[in-house]
């Protein structure tokens, strides 16, 4: 799976990633660093070298450093597997596809000290990252390759990811917003209107004279007529004449 393992060696830096078999990823899922791409989950190891591209490498060349120097196999590895200078990784057994440098540098150019360099660095650099089977390429489908387009897309999609959950929480809001409007604006006064009757009305009971529901059955289940309301007659009579609209309450 070509898409699963790539390395770059730019000017300043070196980068490996690659995506673990399923063993090495439950063994070292510290390592791991773990996103989402079109829904689905991947979990890779990738690990920038900073101060081991070609051409910090050539000026440390210059300086009177080896190559052999430089990615020092031999350094002690606390925690195998490792890669040069004793750099611990999950392993990885599957071919490589190399960009940058590593395209720029695959043929045995010596025309210049610098070329016949870079081209030396990048096998060795190869080596040092346990990269026994590679492929250099420069484009897919016509469109170059280039870590700094990675970076691009995965920054868009954070940002899109960003905008679809501002996007829910917006919509959550406007719908609680609209659901809190209707239910005091609307369900509250119609269920209070249903409330108001006149005390005659309570007095003469739920049902009329032909049996037909004069007030709904959830007033009806408190009985009014049960009530005894001569008591609050003699204090107003006025107030309880079922014909007197302007009395009811």
């Amino acid at each position: 799976m070509y898409f699963s393992y790539y390395s770059v060696l730019g000017g300043g830096s070196a980068q490996i990633a690659y995506k673990p078999d399923a063993e090495s990823a439950i063994k070292h899922a510290n390592d791991l660093v773990n996103f989402t791409i079109k829904g689905t989950p991947i979990s890779i190891y990738s690990m920038s070298f900073l101060g081991f591209g070609a051409n910090s490498a050539y000026k440390s060349f210059q300086a009177g450093n080896s190559i052999e120097s430089m990615l020092n196999k031999s350094v002690a590895c606390p925690d195998e597997p490792c890669l040069f200078n004793g750099i611990h990784h999950p392993g990885h057994h599957q071919k490589f596809l190399t960009i940058s440098e590593f395209w720029y540098s695959r043929d045995s150019n010596c025309s210049t000290e610098e070329r016949c360099f870079k081209h030396k660095y990048s096998v060795a650099m190869l080596d040092a990252l346990d990269i026994s089977q590679s492929e250099p390429i420069q484009s897919i489908d016509g469109v170059e390759i280039s870590w700094t387009l990675g970076v691009v897309v995965l920054g868009l999609q954070k940002t899109i990811n960003l905008l679809l959950v501002l996007y829910c929480a917006i919509v959550l809001l406007v719908t609680g917003l609209l659901a809190a409007f209707l239910y005091y604006q609307v369900y509250i006064p119609r269920q209070k209107r249903k409330m108001v009757y006149s005390v005659a009305d309570l007095e003469l009971g739920p049902y009329s004279e032909n049996g037909s529901a004069r007030l709904p059955e959830r007033v009806g289940r408190f009985q009014p007529s049960r009530f005894d309301f001569s008591s609050l007659r003699s204090l107003s009579p006025a107030l309880f004449n079922p014909h007197d609209p302007s009395k009811h309450v």
